[in-house]
């Protein structure tokens, strides 16, 4: 639980952007794969979304982290293992937030030699464990 008042703003401003870019990924997602595949606006703008709302993900795990005192983890997609380590998230959640840090560490820097069916599948997939890990920060949080 988030105690300082500050900390409870940054929680809610990190929830609403994540949620308006996963929001957004949807929407973009919404025609089916051949428009994806067909589209390469659709393509890239759901690609950039999902490393945006992936990255508040991230701050939002790191800020957990430190708000619970806990060890820093050695990697980014590590803090989803730290949470689940110690009881704060489940760990199949953890397994797939590492998946979607991933899946960002691929669009940060192969951008362009992605594969948009696979990006399409990924995408699909995993935007059910972000918007999971959106909830257990926001009950977290007491939101």
């Amino acid at each position: 639980m988030w105690s300082a008042p500050l900390e409870r703003e940054v929680v809610l401003r990190k929830l609403a952007a994540a949620a308006a870019w996963i929001d957004d990924v949807e929407r973009r997602l919404a025609p089916g794969l051949q428009h994806f595949l067909d589209d390469a606006d659709t393509a890239d703008l759901a690609a950039f979304h999902l490393q945006l709302a992936m990255q508040e993900c991230l701050d939002l795990a790191a800020h957990w982290i430190v708000s619970a005192s806990l060890p820093p983890p050695t990697a980014a997609a590590a803090a989803f293992d730290t949470l689940a380590g110690a009881g704060l998230i489940p760990v199949p959640l953890a397994v797939l937030m590492r998946g979607g840090a991933s899946l960002r560490n691929r669009i940060a820097h192969g951008y362009g030699s992605i594969d948009r069916a696979r990006l399409y599948a990924d995408v699909s997939d995993g935007l059910p464990g972000l918007r999971a890990f959106l909830a257990a920060v926001a009950a977290a949080a007491g939101l």
